[in-house]
């Protein structure tokens, strides 16, 4: 009888140590993979919101085209419209855009400032800063526009 030493065999097949090697590699690149897509969804959600709330200040802020009436002089800022102090509405006509897909509690407002100071001869005829914010996310991001008006 004639027979073949084990060590002159020939080798069919992947060894044990090869497979497992193998398995971890593509683990490795698996969890590689995934873990950048979370991180591309997450910057992608974070922009469109970021888009979202620059919209809705903008928004806000073209409703006040012209000096609003009977405004009074304040340095502090006059708010014309405020979701977290005066509700949806104002005095002033302002009313708050939809905020759906900001996340927990967006906030907006908008302000009058003086550019000349609370001088009574002055204010009247000078133009108003009118500033509108949007606050929204987890972390409080914040989003402003600005222009001025006489």
């Amino acid at each position: 009888m004639n027979t073949i030493p084990l060590h002159n065999r020939d080798a069919e097949g992947f060894t044990i140590v090869e497979v497992v090697i193998t398995l971890v590699i593509v683990a490795l690149f698996l969890t590689g993979f995934f873990q950048s897509f979370l991180l591309l969804e997450s910057q992608r959600v974070n922009v469109a919101r970021q888009a979202k709330a620059s919209d809705i200040a903008y928004s806000n802020l073209r409703k006040f085209t012209t000096r609003p009436a009977g405004l009074t002089c304040d340095t502090a800022g006059v708010i014309l419209g405020s979701t977290t102090q005066s509700g949806a509405s104002s005095a002033y006509g302002f009313n708050a855009e939809a905020t759906d897909g900001l996340g927990s509690d967006p906030q907006q407002e908008v302000r009058a400032f003086p550019t000349n100071g609370c001088d009574p001869a002055n204010f009247a005829a000078s133009p108003v800063k009118i500033e509108s914010t949007v606050i929204f996310g987890i972390s409080r991001e914040k989003v402003t526009h600005a222009s001025y008006v006489q």
